[in-house]
């Protein structure tokens, strides 16, 4: 399946590892990568009790909806995403760990 060979590429662990430094701004990340406030939810009613794994199918959504943009053009939005939401440290990792 090509969305499971682009996630590859990203790293799962990578992302869950950026799932779970991600705190109250997750929900801000989200906005600014352009997902809608229902899908949101929808990711946090499908993981009760488990905010990490919320924001990594967010995330998983975020990857899966935009390959078709290349994988540079998504390290550098989600990126830009996090320095929005004030998370520049994460964003320097996302891209130092995605460097071409």
């Amino acid at each position: 399946m090509e969305s499971d060979n682009q996630l590859k590429q990203v790293d799962d662990a990578f992302l869950m590892r950026l799932a779970d430094q991600l705190e109250n701004e997750w929900r801000r990340l989200g906005t600014h990568l352009a997902i809608k406030k229902a899908e949101v939810d929808r990711c946090l009613a499908d993981h009760p009790g488990n905010e990490a794994e919320a924001v990594y199918a967010m995330l998983v959504l975020w990857f899966t909806r935009t390959r078709d943009k290349g994988l540079g053009t998504q390290i550098r939005a989600l990126a830009e995403a996090l320095k929005k939401c004030g998370r520049k440290d994460l964003a320097a990792a996302v891209e130092e760990r995605h460097s071409e």
